[in-house]
């Protein structure tokens, strides 16, 4: 029945396109459509941010990777509440000539994802237990990986236990992949708890930054 009754013939597809779709019908062809997908409630750009899943088997948060670490020594090791609120902390530490180093991507492109010349505000808290460098950052890239600045935070000597650091920023045009990372190299310790992005109103109100749309479904 399908190959007597249906058009096999189909125009090049294109999302949205109305006038497309109206020709297939009219021209017998087999209209395209696309399916929508359901609103999932918005996801954070910083996945397991609070690093509240940890992978069994790494011991990992989920949906964070240990870059150059597996390669260069150095620990990584989630604290469960052992940060101020319950939240889970994760603890760098590294020896003299290792670094121990953990890292996200969030893609910034396409619909519901950051929008250049808007203003956000990127925090954790943060603990730094014995020296080496330590770097906490929101870098930001184009395409191609070229840097345009982001939001870093430096430390090579301990701090007086956990605090919250706090940087807004307004998103560079041409911005298309934001690299959050918490790196110890050399002989040092630090701990990291409830990393987040805020969006900022234009009273200056920060609220939750999600992702929406396609770009929520691939962070999820």
């Amino acid at each position: 029945l399908y190959h007597e009754y249906a058009p096999t013939f189909q125009s090049n597809p294109k999302r949205g396109d109305r006038w497309m779709q109206a020709h297939c019908c009219a021209d017998g062809q087999m209209p395209f459509l696309t399916p929508q997908l359901c609103d999932i409630g918005g996801v954070s750009p910083i996945v397991n941010g609070d690093f509240s899943e940890v992978d069994r088997s790494t011991g990992v948060p989920l949906g964070w990777h240990l870059g150059h670490c597996q390669e260069q020594g150095g620990t990584v090791t989630v604290v469960k509440g052992g940060a101020p609120g319950g939240f889970n902390a994760v603890r760098l530490a590294a020896k003299a000539g290792e670094t121990a180093y953990l890292n996200v991507d969030s893609n910034t492109a396409g619909d519901g994802a950051y929008v250049p010349g808007r203003m956000y505000r990127f925090s954790a808290l943060v603990k730094v237990t014995s020296g080496g460098a330590v770097r906490l950052s929101d870098a930001i890239f184009d395409s191609s990986w070229k840097s345009l600045g982001g939001v870093y935070f430096r430390y090579k000597a301990p701090d007086a236990g956990w605090h919250r650091v706090t940087r807004d920023y307004v998103m560079p045009k041409g911005a298309s992949i934001v690299h959050y990372a918490f790196v110890v190299t050399g002989a040092g310790e630090a701990e990291v708890a409830d990393m987040k992005v805020e969006e900022l109103g234009p009273d200056g109100a920060a609220k939750p930054f999600c992702l929406k749309g396609d770009d929520a479904y691939t962070r999820f």
